[in-house]
Formats: C-alpha cells, structure tokens, sequence
C-alpha cells in the first residue's frame, strides 16, 4: 500500500495510530472484554455455561473504529450515524452467512 499510495482499513488493533499514511481507518475489537465479562461472570455466580454472549457496537470497550484525522468531516458523520443505526436496531447487521465462500485465484 504504501509504494501505490493506497490505504486500507486494519483490523484488530488500532492501525491508524501506529501508521496514519498507511491506514484509513481500523475497525478495533478487544477480544479481552469476553474473557474480562465471563471471569466476572464466573466470580459473580452468573456464568452460564454454552450461553453464547454477543459483544458489538453497543460496547465501545470491545469493538470500535478508528478513523483517520484526514477523513472528511461529512464521511465521519455518515460513519458515525450508521454505527448508531446498528446500535439502534434501526440497521440489521445479519450475524450468520450461509451463502458461498470466495473464490482463491488459482
């Protein structure tokens, strides 16, 4: 990316504070806050075991993005109203896919 001048979104960790030329924007999700909730789940008494527990926008702790400060003002906000539509309900995000995988070039 950086010898074409492309950027790309990063995944995981925050990529665009470690190299802004390079990343747009990094969609941040904190594996460790599912395993901090089922500890204390477990201390508390209230773990239940095969209880599948979904994280998401609603815990900022956990997933988050991370947008570049050269991102136009207008693109943040249209970024900003679609994870508050998730948030909300107002925006389905479907949690399974059934359809086909990718093709591997070959």
């Amino acid at each position: 990316c950086r010898d074409k001048g492309t950027r790309q979104i990063g995944n995981v960790i925050d990529w665009v504070a470690l190299d802004p030329k390079v990343f747009v924007g990094s969609a941040i999700a904190d594996v460790g806050t599912g395993v901090f909730n089922a500890v204390r789940d477990l201390r508390d008494g209230r773990f239940q075991p095969g209880v599948v527990r979904k994280l998401g926008l609603a815990d900022s702790a956990a997933v988050r993005l991370s947008v570049a400060e050269d991102v136009p003002i207008d693109l943040k906000a249209m970024i900003a109203d679609v994870a508050d539509g998730i948030r909300s309900g107002r925006i389905h995000v479907p949690d399974q896919y059934d359809g086909p995988e990718f093709q591997t070039p070959g």
